[in-house]
C-alpha cells in the first residue's frame, strides 16, 4: 500500500466508494447520496451547500473539478447532482471529494455510513 492510500485509510473510504461503475469524464453528471449516523444539525445546512459546491483539490486547493447542480438535505441525508467540469485522467476525483468529507465528519462525531454515486447523463 502507497504511503499516500495509508494515510488516507483511516476515513476507510473504500468501505463506501470502491470506484465508480461509470467513466468519469467532462460533461457528466452524477449524484452522490451521503447518509449519516445520526441526525444533521442546523449548522449543517448552513456549511454543507457551500462545503459542496465550492469543494477543490490539488497542491494549493484550486482545481475544482465539479459544479453543483442540486443539494437536498434531509434529516441523516444529503443527496447532491454534479457536472464533471475538470477532469484529471490519473486521479478518482469523487473518491478525492469522498476522502475529504468522509474525514471531517468522522472528526465532527456524526460520522458517514452509506455512501451511494449514481451517474446521471454522460
Amino acid at each position: 500500500m502507497s504511503d499516500q492510500n495509508q494515510d488516507m485509510n483511516w476515513v476507510y473510504v473504500e468501505k463506501y466508494y470502491p470506484g465508480t461503475p461509470f467513466e468519469i469524464k467532462k460533461g457528466n453528471r452524477f449524484s452522490l447520496l451521503l447518509a449519516f449516523q445520526n441526525p444533521l444539525e442546523k449548522e449543517d445546512e448552513l456549511v454543507l451547500p457551500s462545503f459542496l459546491s465550492e469543494w477543490t483539490y490539488g497542491e494549493d486547493r484550486f482545481i475544482k473539478p465539479f459544479k453543483l447542480l442540486k443539494c437536498d438535505m434531509g434529516l441523516r441525508t444529503v443527496y447532491v447532482e454534479y457536472e464533471i467540469v475538470r477532469k484529471n485522467r490519473n486521479l478518482d476525483e469523487i473518491k478525492l471529494l469522498l476522502i475529504d468529507f468522509l474525514a471531517a465528519y468522522e472528526v465532527s462525531g456524526n460520522p458517514i455510513v452509506d455512501v451511494k454515486v449514481e451517474q446521471l447523463a454522460g
